[in-house]
């Protein structure tokens, strides 16, 4: 894959995975960013070619990255995987579980 595939499938899984999910796309950085907060983030950077993906820890919820990805590395399916996982982390936390 490369960025602007990476950015068009966050953008897309964002629209459809619901409200717990914020999606921010900048322009000026060429950068895509998909938020469950407080569970997991995933930024892509066209300037690193690469997806960074991580989680959020302690009281304060600092993002702490946990995986790096090289585009060419990504399939639509590993992708979609990924943010599919971090829904299932997302509603366990929701249940309290």
């Amino acid at each position: 894959m490369n960025y602007t595939e990476v950015s068009d499938h966050l953008l897309k899984i964002g629209t459809e995975a619901g409200d717990q999910v914020r999606v921010v796309k900048s322009d000026i950085a060429d950068a895509t960013a998909l938020y469950l907060i407080p569970v997991a983030w995933f930024i892509a950077f066209a300037a690193a070619d690469e997806l960074f993906i991580g989680t959020y820890a302690g009281k304060e919820l600092r993002m702490r990255g946990t995986k790096q990805v090289k585009f060419a590395d990504l399939t639509f399916k590993s992708l979609e995987h990924e943010v599919i996982q971090a829904r299932e982390r997302w509603f366990i936390w929701m249940l309290g579980l």
